[in-house]
């Protein structure tokens, strides 16, 4: 492994274990927390318009839209609990923090809040333009079957589909 991703990673590492030792919540200690503006409420800029001049919105798709939760909503969505457990997997519980705060989600009803932010945000394109969606697989051992182990999150392809079905004119 390349020194430069030994060091990153020990460094992640131990900002990581002192988010976890930290009294104050990672947000504040670091004011990392994004202001998740509301995307109906914030007007699209001259460059923003003139991007879309020429371009029908039917034929654009976003082509990589992972969807993200916490199954919360029967969606079949899996975390990991190291994904919960700041002294055990200080990495992992970076990562999901910083996944759930990108994403602007609470930190329970997820499975909805995601697709609510979702569709605020395509609502903000031109009517015609999509995103498609991604589930995103398990970790698979070498005999092909699942591995639960060591699978950090998982969304069926079944979710993503049903959402691309129940919201036809900004998913696929």
């Amino acid at each position: 492994m390349p020194a430069k991703s030994c060091a990153r990673r020990r460094f992640l590492k131990l900002a990581a274990a002192g988010l976890a030792s930290a009294s104050t919540p990672a947000s504040a200690l670091f004011r990392l927390t994004n202001q998740c503006l509301d995307p109906t409420g914030t007007p699209a800029s001259a460059l923003e318009t003139a991007a879309w001049q020429g371009i029908n919105p039917a034929d654009w798709w976003d082509c990589h839209t992972h969807i993200v939760g916490s199954g919360d909503s029967g969606s079949g969505i899996t975390q990991t609990p190291d994904m919960h457990a700041p002294l055990k997997h200080p990495v992992q519980t970076l990562q999901h923090w910083a996944y759930a705060n990108a994403a602007c989600i609470p930190d329970t009803h997820q499975d909805v809040a995601f697709v609510k932010r979702l569709r605020a945000l395509m609502d903000t394109t031109p009517k015609g333009a999509k995103a498609m969606l991604y589930a995103f697989d398990r970790a698979h051992g070498a005999s092909g079957d699942p591995d639960h182990a060591n699978t950090a999150f998982f969304v069926p392809n079944e979710y993503a589909q049903s959402l691309a079905q129940a919201y036809p004119e900004r998913f696929e």
